[in-house]
């Protein structure tokens, strides 16, 4: 397996609730703020975003075809990315946890939709590690919303 981002930041469930902040505040702003994203879409976020060399492929890219311009100088992205995202469902739950009570980001049940609470939160004070996880979160957020729940999970190769 690929090396993971070191140990403290993985289980560092406040850099993954920010991470996951951004994607869905992306994710809401390039849907118009009409719609927001789904459970099921949020699982791969931080297992991307936590992963060094798929980090390293991606919080640079454009936003306007960035995703298929990574898969294609890429290849390997997708590669371990079920395994990843399986192994760190309890961080995602975590931050998404954290998230909830922070009141960064809300869950709509009859939506069944996670939404933004607040549009942007500070990140100057952090070093560039976690302001390059919060890019790529950025940038998947905006990614994940071009595309349908089919063409995510083919492109990634993720299964739920």
């Amino acid at each position: 397996m690929e090396k993971v981002i070191e140990q403290d930041i993985i289980q560092n469930i406040g850099i993954g609730a920010l991470a996951l902040h951004k994607y869905v505040q992306s994710y809401y702003s390039a849907k118009q703020k009409l719609r927001g994203t789904n459970l099921n879409i949020v699982m791969p976020v931080l297992p991307i975003v936590f992963h060094q060399k798929t980090l390293d492929s991606i919080y640079k890219r454009g936003f306007d075809g960035g995703m298929y311009n990574a898969l294609s100088q890429f290849r390997d992205l997708p590669a371990g990315l079920q395994e990843r995202m399986q192994n760190m469902s309890k961080q995602t739950f975590e931050s998404l946890n954290l998230g909830f009570a922070s009141r960064l980001i809300t869950y709509d049940k009859c939506l069944n939709e996670i939404l933004p609470l607040v549009d942007k939160v500070k990140i100057e004070h952090y070093n560039s590690d976690i302001k390059n996880i919060i890019k790529a979160a950025d940038r998947l957020g905006y990614w994940f919303a071009s595309m349908s729940f089919e063409q995510i999970c083919i492109m990634l190769k993720i299964n739920f």
